[in-house]
């Protein structure tokens, strides 16, 4: 999973990693390398990338149990959406198995 991470990590817009980066902690410590006019390395260290967008920590950053790499890395990046229900009288009838009030 480790070049996978760093592929998809590799896959964003700068301007992304950029933001990932700062809010993650993590630090450049290489230039940027550039081969066929493709990125080969940012300047991010692999186990760096490896570490701080591993699961756990999305998990640990994020406060969540959530365990689909992609959701974690989308809720990093736009932000983790507010999954409150909102719970009414007639959600509870229904739970309990009895009919909902008509009108």
């Amino acid at each position: 999973m480790t070049m996978q991470i760093y592929s998809t990590w590799l896959s964003l817009p700068i301007g992304v990693r950029h933001q990932l980066a700062h809010k993650l902690g993590i630090e450049k410590k290489f230039p940027t390398e550039v081969q066929d006019n493709q990125i080969k390395s940012d300047g991010y260290a692999l186990k760096d990338i490896e570490h701080f967008l591993s699961i756990e920590n999305l998990q640990k950053h994020l406060d969540t149990d959530e365990t689909d790499h992609r959701t974690l890395l989308d809720w990093m990046i736009e932000g983790k959406p507010d999954i409150r229900v909102e719970i009414t009288e007639e959600t509870i009838i229904k739970k309990r198995g009895r009919p909902a009030k008509t009108k």
